[in-house]
């Protein structure tokens, strides 16, 4: 048996029946024993990034629908350590969170490559 630990992808029994998280697969950031915390990877939010986010000039980023908790707020995950500081490392490579200003700052400016970073 596999132990939970950050980095781990956790895939829904396909009979689970809460459509919260029928059919997901859910990125895991944080899990101790008070609780778990993590992004469902594979469902797309309604709307986009730049729709989002005023401050967005770039248009039609896909921005995911994370999970039923917190819908008021956006999370990323990252792989630019050094571009966007202040991160968490789930799993080397992949980094929770950090300096949203400068995640902002990298996309107008075209500096960071789309595929290195997801929103939820």
């Amino acid at each position: 048996m596999v132990q939970l630990a950050p980095g781990i992808l956790l895939i829904a029994d396909p009979f689970l029946k809460d459509p919260n998280f029928a059919r997901s697969v859910i990125l895991l950031c944080e899990h101790r024993e008070k609780g778990s915390f993590g992004f469902v990877v594979n469902k797309l939010f309604e709307q986009k990034l730049d729709e989002l986010i005023p401050d967005i000039i770039t248009p039609n980023i896909p921005v995911y629908n994370g999970g039923p908790v917190q819908q008021d707020t956006i999370h990323f995950v990252h792989q630019v350590p050094g571009l966007i500081e202040d991160g968490f490392e789930i799993v080397p490579g992949i980094y929770w969170g950090g300096r949203f200003d400068m995640a902002v700052s990298l996309i107008n400016s075209g500096k960071i490559d789309l595929s290195q970073i997801k929103f939820f």
